[in-house]
């Protein structure tokens, strides 16, 4: 009669199998790094048009953002956030939401934005938070900027 003796793992394939694991729990995290996960602020560079953007004009998106519960239409041609993620992960993550982005700050910049006449390019520079409630950017600066015909600044 044949006895059936547990075969005990050796420790060269415990310690593989260990390391498997947390290379696959690394690589699962670095994934996520990708998308807008951060609990922190960041700077963001937005540039792009309120309102109607002007004819021939390709934009990278179109967001509603909303100022005191208003909203505005805001056409995206330019994002540069100051971390590293990728533009594209935040458009993709913000494009279902109705209202897109809430903007907050001194209350001159927010009438600056309001007042913003149709085919001005505008740059707002903000700290974006993309957290749990509503995606909110706290305006730090915002100004005007003059294009040249036919020229459209590519996103980097």
């Amino acid at each position: 009669m044949t006895a059936w003796l547990a075969a005990r793992p050796s420790p060269a394939i415990c310690s593989f199998t260990v390391a498997l694991s947390l290379l696959a729990a690394v690589a699962e995290q670095r994934g996520a790094a990708a998308q807008i996960e951060h609990p922190v602020p960041f700077l963001v560079r937005l540039e792009g048009f309120v309102g109607p953007k002007p004819e021939g004009v390709k934009s990278l998106d179109r967001w509603v953002v909303a100022i005191d519960g208003v909203p505005y239409t805001f056409h995206v041609m330019l994002l540069q956030p100051s971390v590293d993620i990728a533009y594209w992960n935040i458009l993709n993550k913000l494009e279902p939401l109705p209202i897109t982005l809430t903007l907050y700050g001194d209350p001159a910049l927010l009438q600056r934005f309001i007042d913003t006449p149709a085919g001005q390019r505008i740059r707002m520079i903000g700290n974006f938070v993309a957290g749990p409630g509503p995606v909110t950017l706290q305006l730090t600066s915002i100004e005007a900027l003059t294009v040249t015909p036919g020229a459209t600044p590519a996103q980097p």
